[in-house]
């Protein structure tokens, strides 16, 4: 589990001046490695969540049986990042480029799972860059270079086996699982995401022949886009987005009259459970939901206008 792989992390480190851990790389790297996703081929999305804490306004993806290429302009990746690759799990910093390298932390070392071949992470600003190699039960290596690109390119290269025949047949059906992951939980990303040539962001919106009346609320770091579903019934859902990503869908507790409201919702400063795949109840989130609720106020009076309406 994530959480004894945390505090097995916290067991062999130290914390410096700045209140941030310091760790014995070889010791730290031994026990990342532990950290698996619930599905492992979901480190995309845990990339996807470090191009936009990057800035990114494009991520284009070519993936195949064998290969995921991922490549993405914003700022770039330093050797301090390829560094503390593994001490970034435990980082208490919020600033966008530190949670990026945080983000890549558990991508590639969630990629790692998969026993590849290699994965390669090539960064840079037109002149200079870094370069990070990790393979399984080899040491890392990550250097300075002179390079042209502009961005950053990933790679993760997997081993040929058995299994590379399925693959490639679920790859010509479009089925593989690296791209039913980012066609279903990246659709709400405000940055562009190219799949093979097929755009996946929408941005953050509902389809607006669905619910009866759109209301769109900004509050801080907090977007809703929230309506009332003609006849719906249940318990009001939220979907929640965080850098691009749909991370969960929660219920949202209101009155019955409010059946069928619908909402989705993205908040930079809300922050994911360490299970990667739900959202602490925090300060930020509680303050999420309270702007979600005025949206549920806001649509519950559209919908008596458009009644007052019916009747005059």
């Amino acid at each position: 589990m994530i959480d004894d792989v945390l505090r097995e992390l916290q067991s062999v480190g130290e914390v410096d001046s700045e209140g941030e851990f310091t760790l014995d790389r070889v010791k730290a790297r031994e026990k990342m490695r532990r950290f698996q996703l619930a599905d492992p081929r979901a480190y995309v999305l845990e990339l996807v969540q470090a191009a936009a804490l990057k800035g990114a306004t494009k991520v284009v993806f070519q993936i195949d049986a064998r290969d995921m290429v991922m490549e993405l302009d914003g700022r770039p990746f330093t050797t301090a990042d390829f560094d503390d690759i593994y001490g970034a799990a435990l980082t208490r910093r919020l600033d966008p480029d530190v949670l990026a390298r945080r983000q890549l932390a558990l991508g590639v070392n969630s990629a790692m799972a998969l026993r590849p071949r290699f994965i390669t992470v090539e960064s840079g600003d037109g002149q200079r860059g870094a370069r990070l190699r990790l393979e399984p039960d080899e040491d890392d290596a990550y250097e300075e270079i002179e390079t042209t690109r502009v961005g950053t390119r990933i790679h993760v290269r997997e081993r040929f086996s058995m299994g590379t025949f399925s693959a490639f047949f679920k790859n010509l059906a479009g089925t593989l699982a690296e791209e039913q992951l980012l066609r279903d939980r990246c659709g709400y990303a405000s940055f562009a995401i190219d799949l093979e040539g097929t755009r996946l962001d929408q941005g953050l919106a509902l389809d607006p022949a669905a619910v009866l009346d759109v209301v769109t609320l900004e509050r801080g770091n907090s977007r809703v886009v929230c309506g009332l579903v003609p006849e719906g019934s249940g318990l009001p859902q939220v979907r929640i987005v965080k850098d691009g990503v749909w991370i969960t869908t929660h219920d949202l507790p209101v009155p019955p009259f409010a059946a069928g409201f619908t909402a989705v919702v993205e908040d930079h400063a809300i922050r994911k459970e360490v299970s990667q795949s739900d959202i602490v109840r925090d300060d930020a989130y509680d303050a999420l939901m309270g702007v979600v609720l005025e949206g549920c106020r806001r649509a519950l009076a559209a919908l008596a206008r458009r009644q007052l309406a019916g009747q005059a």
